[in-house]
C-alpha cells in the first residue's frame, strides 16, 4: 500500500484594511451590497493567508477602535476576534517591524513628499507593512475609493491593491476625483 503524499498549502501574506472588516459586518447601508463579498474574502483570508499586521499594534488597535464593541456579532467583528486570538501564531499572523518618523514610517516606499502628502496618515501603516514585508503582500481594500487613484503609483513600488469589488467602488472614486482616464497622473 502506498502512502499518500500530504500536500502542504503555502499561506500567502496579506494586509487587510480596516474597512473590509467594517463592510463585512453589513451594518452600514452604503456598503451592504458588498458585505457578503467582504465576509467571504475574510473567511478565505483566515483559511488561506497569513495576515500581516505591524509591530506597534496600530492595525489591530484600529480594528478594535473602529468596530462597535457592543455586539461583536458581525463577520468583521469575528475576524478581529479571531486575529486577536491568533496574533502570536505565525501560521495566521505576522507582525512586521515598523519605525515611526515625521512623515509616517521609515518603511514607507521611496516616493516624493508630494505623494506622501496625498495619502491619508491613517492609511500609511497598511502601505508601510506591505512595503516592509519581504514578499510585498497585497493590501485588501473594500470601501476607500481613494486607493483606486493610488494603486498605479503603489504598484511602481511593488505594492498591489486587491479590491474586494473595484467595479462597485469605481463610481465612488469618480464622484470624488473625476474619471480615472481623464486624470493626468493616476495617484502618483
Amino acid at each position: 500500500m502506498r502512502a499518500r503524499k500530504k500536500t502542504v498549502r503555502i499561506r500567502e501574506p496579506i494586509v487587510v484594511d480596516t474597512n473590509v472588516l467594517i463592510a463585512a459586518n453589513g451594518t452600514d447601508a452604503e456598503w451592504k451590497p458588498i458585505a457578503a463579498n467582504c465576509a467571504d474574502r475574510l473567511q478565505a483570508v483566515m483559511k488561506d493567508n497569513i495576515v500581516c499586521t505591524d509591530s506597534l499594534g496600530l492595525i489591530l488597535g484600529e480594528y478594535g477602535r473602529k468596530l462597535p464593541s457592543l455586539s461583536r456579532s458581525g463577520f468583521g467583528d469575528m475576524f478581529y476576534l479571531w486575529l486577536a486570538k491568533h496574533r502570536f501564531n505565525a501560521k495566521h499572523c505576522q507582525a512586521v517591524e515598523l519605525t515611526p518618523n515625521e512623515s509616517g514610517f521609515e518603511q514607507f516606499p521611496d516616493v516624493t513628499e508630494d505623494i506622501v502628502s496625498i495619502i491619508d496618515p491613517s492609511d500609511r501603516k497598511f502601505i508601510a507593512v506591505a512595503y516592509a514585508h519581504p514578499k510585498k503582500p497585497p493590501i485588501l481594500q473594500a470601501t476607500d475609493s481613494k486607493w483606486i487613484g493610488w494603486k498605479d503609483g503603489l504598484a511602481m513600488a511593488g505594492i498591489t491593491i486587491d479590491f474586494v469589488d473595484e467595479a462597485f467602488l469605481r463610481p465612488y472614486y469618480e464622484k470624488k476625483m473625476g474619471p480615472v482616464d481623464l486624470r493626468e497622473n493616476n495617484g502618483f
